[in-house]
């Protein structure tokens, strides 16, 4: 009888521990949504060949202020206000398809299947900010300036006024700020403002519904090296090794943050990362990602002079044929940080 009650006792608290593990959440995590059950739209197997292509920013600022002059076109009142600045982000963001990668890259950008924005969207989390935001880019898919698939984070400034009102509108969204999303055959994973215990717990699970062979994006919004990484949750080793043991045996393509409001490629366990740029400050650029069966190409659009500035080109899956490649250009003496630095304690 004993025996028998604690078979059934241990995988009670098995399933126990998890649910607590996922209320054990900081105040940027709602709820997680629910993936005991894979969604029936997400594919069995990846279709050769695999081409994608989508876009990804951070740091919108919805309600603040430019803290680096406007050198670019007239946008409005001058200097412009933010969300004149983004809503010219996602015009040039909507013809962004069709136009020549860098030359080193070759070809021309396809369709995006959407943008990826990597937290602090608004300056102070207040409700006029995030209406702002959803003017721009709306308030259900492509209903807002933006014509085209929406995926946002969370970041410290969305509530340090100590209001969860920005996380609770992406939980209504979403269904978290921790959530995934499936554009096409690429698997897009929000870890909010920054990797939890929790958020992996549920990551681990969500990941269990996904192919091997589909290529996955990371994004949130604190960094994950370099300036401002120090004291964050991936700074400690044993939480970096609980994400690698969790994405371990699957096609994890990049990882995108925002935070520092400079733009560039940097490595972190060998995983590619890219830090998006900010309209805040002199990186007003949003990235252009595309992603095929031997290659990860990477271009920020700057688009405040209207031109890629920097670009990278890497293989995937050993493709020994396609060459490693990687440029920057500066405008008006400001440059991309290439390459990154990855010292925490490094200063620009």
């Amino acid at each position: 009888m004993l025996r028998a009650w604690r078979r059934a006792l241990v995988p009670a608290l098995a399933v126990l521990a998890v649910l607590l593990a996922s209320c054990d959440q900081s105040s940027q995590v709602a709820a997680f949504p629910p993936t005991t059950v894979c969604r029936d739209a997400r594919p069995a197997a990846v279709q050769a060949p695999l081409d994608v292509t989508f876009l990804a920013e951070s740091d919108t600022h919805l309600g603040g202020d430019l803290e680096a002059p406007w050198l670019g076109s007239p946008v409005g009142a001058s200097p412009p206000r933010m969300e004149a600045v983004q809503r010219y982000v996602a015009q040039q963001a909507n013809t962004i398809e069709g136009r020549a990668w860098p030359a080193e890259l070759g070809g021309q950008v396809e369709k995006p299947l959407g943008m990826v924005i990597a937290g602090d969207l608004t300056e102070d989390g207040t409700a006029a900010q995030w209406s702002a935001f959803e003017r721009v880019y709306g308030s259900s898919p492509q209903s807002g300036l933006l014509k085209m698939p929406v995926a946002e984070s969370v970041g410290n400034h969305d509530h340090r006024l100590g209001n969860d009102d920005v996380a609770a509108q992406v939980t209504r969204r979403h269904g978290s700020v921790a959530y995934s999303v499936d554009w096409g055959p690429l698997h897009v994973v929000s870890l909010g403002e920054e990797p939890t215990d929790a958020s992996l717990v549920w990551l681990r699970r969500d990941l269990a519904c996904v192919p091997p062979s589909a290529p996955i994006v990371l994004f949130f919004h604190k960094p994950v090296a370099g300036p401002f990484s120090a004291g964050g949750f991936l700074s400690f080793n044993a939480n970096a090794q609980a994400l690698l043991s969790t994405i371990q045996g699957h096609d994890v393509v990049a990882i995108l943050h925002g935070h520092v409001h400079r733009t560039g490629p940097y490595e972190w366990h060998g995983i590619p990362v890219y830090v998006t740029g900010s309209a805040k400050n002199e990186a007003r650029s949003f990235l252009v990602v595309r992603i095929t069966d031997d290659r990860l190409q990477v271009a920020a659009w700057n688009y405040e002079f209207g031109d890629f500035w920097w670009w990278e080109q890497r293989p995937r899956h050993g493709a020994g044929s396609v060459p490693r490649v990687q440029g920057k250009r500066a405008y008006d003496g400001r440059e991309p940080l290439v390459p990154y630095p990855v010292d925490p304690s490094a200063v620009w």
